[in-house]
């Protein structure tokens, strides 16, 4: 299976460093085919995008064209937050394509470790439970660690405390009980190149389970366009297969990313 395809793409308008111009030549030079732009759309969120609905849509629908001239199709993409009441999306977000939900944050204080990472897990379960997305974003990536004091001092080292924290809590009989859930409500698991997650095994259980997998960089600069080492040690190590992997669909009448 090629993979001439990402659907987490951050620009400029959110915490990327592209602008849309920059990003369709970065596109340009990976050789993909489609892609997602994913812009944060998150209440309370510092680097949510901060422009108008209408200013963002002509800019990336004009963006959207050019791309389209180059043989590029381009869908319109989200990331938003998942927390205690299921999305944290702004009022006045664009009409997306496909949406992703990420937890970023954890609210409230918490007696012990252990609570926290329940607390997480639960935003994820309700968030399933609940819908209004395709995407389960970074759930073994991104891991928001800061309030327990294990930030790391480079990238690398906070991918170790990642992988720290999913093993000891992110269980394969955890990933077990909402598999059934992830199915029924269509919601795909990403795999996260930049952090190289989900662990291989949870991707293998997932997959026997009939969970559907998207896949994504998530980039923020051209550089990050180009990465494909865990998307390919993910095809060379599991039975994942085209059928398997999300693709986004063009809205139907202009509608809002609902399920």
């Amino acid at each position: 299976m090629g993979v001439d395809f990402d659907f987490h793409i951050h620009t400029v308008f959110s915490d990327g460093s592209m602008s849309f111009e920059e990003l369709l030549t970065a596109l340009k030079r990976a050789g993909l085919s489609k892609c997602g732009i994913t812009d944060h759309f998150e209440t309370g969120l510092p680097h949510s995008v901060a422009v108008s609905e209408a200013n963002y849509m002509d800019l990336f629908n004009r963006f959207k064209k050019e791309a389209g001239n180059s043989g590029i199709e381009v869908f319109l993409g989200g990331e938003t937050g998942l927390g205690p009441d299921g999305l944290m999306l702004p009022t006045g977000a664009p009409p997306f394509d496909f949406l992703i939900a990420s937890v970023h944050r954890v609210n409230g204080r918490h007696k012990s470790e252990s609570d926290y990472w329940r607390e997480y897990r639960t935003y994820i379960e309700r968030g399933i439970e609940k819908g209004g997305f395709q995407i389960l974003g970074h759930v073994e990536g991104y891991l928001p660690t800061a309030p327990l004091g294990a930030n790391g001092g480079t990238f690398d080292e906070r991918r170790e405390i990642e992988r720290y924290y999913a093993a000891k809590y992110l269980t394969l009989d955890w990933y077990a009980s909402i598999a059934p859930t992830l199915v029924k409500s269509g919601v795909a698991v990403e795999i996260h190149e930049m952090s190289s997650s989900p662990r291989l095994e949870v991707i293998d259980l997932l997959q026997r389970k009939g969970v559907r997998f998207s896949y994504g960089t998530d980039s923020h600069g051209p550089e990050q366009l180009m990465k494909r080492e865990f998307i390919t040690r993910v095809l060379n190590c599991t039975r994942l297969n085209e059928a398997d992997i999300f693709k986004p669909e063009k809205r139907r009448g202009g509608a809002r990313c609902t399920r």
